[in-house]
């Protein structure tokens, strides 16, 4: 600890010349959170709602899931199945976000 208090004043002398070199970062307006709708998704929802709210922000939730292809490459419902797996995902984070008691 000694050794490093002896540096203290060359640091501080730097912090100007450091800040200018901090690339700014532009406020944020929007949180997004990634959501896989595990248990762990609602104690997610929870801080994230908490650190939007502590910065002023937007949450915005996602879910995403890997994509896949048809075989053959031949879509035989027509996109029905994409459909409902979107309604699906849908309901299944308006339930994850009632139970963490956040509103998006």
């Amino acid at each position: 600890m000694p050794a490093i208090r002896r540096h203290i004043p060359t640091i501080r002398r730097h912090i100007p010349t450091i800040r200018r070199h901090i690339p700014t970062i532009p406020d944020s307006h929007n949180v997004l959170c990634a959501l896989d709708l595990t248990s762990k998704s609602v104690p997610l929802i929870q801080w994230a709602s908490g650190f939007a709210r502590d910065h002023g922000a937007n949450l915005k939730l996602v879910h995403a899931v890997p994509g896949a292809e048809p075989r053959g490459g031949v879509d035989i419902e027509g996109g029905r199945f994409r459909a409902f797996l979107f309604d699906v995902a849908r309901e299944a984070v308006a339930e994850a976000t009632t139970r963490s008691r956040h509103k998006c």
